[in-house]
């Protein structure tokens, strides 16, 4: 999986990957819920964990509170990033 894709779970939940970090070899996803009436994004996000078994990739969603509080700070941390880089354009 790749940021910037949107992914259907088993239960027919669309999420938008927005962006997506490395932990130890494992990639994981900052993600927000898309409404399946408008196709709009919702206020409900999500962290998931890609596990690859094969060519198979299961979205696992992070539900470790300590864990995934250190991984939004990531998620956090490149969003700034982004954000810095556009103000520091418009600066020139």
């Amino acid at each position: 999986m790749e940021k910037d894709t949107i992914i259907t779970l088993e239960d027919n939940a669309e999420y938008a990957l927005l962006d997506e970090t490395t932990v130890d070899n494992k990639k994981y996803f900052f993600a927000v819920k898309i409404d399946k009436e408008t196709g709009n994004p919702t206020k409900e996000f999500e962290v998931f964990e890609e596990e690859k078994d094969g060519d198979d990739i299961y979205m696992n969603t992070v539900e470790e509170s300590d864990f995934k509080q250190a991984i939004l700070v990531d998620f956090t941390n490149n969003y700034m990033k982004i954000v810095n880089s556009f103000v520091e354009n418009e600066d020139k």
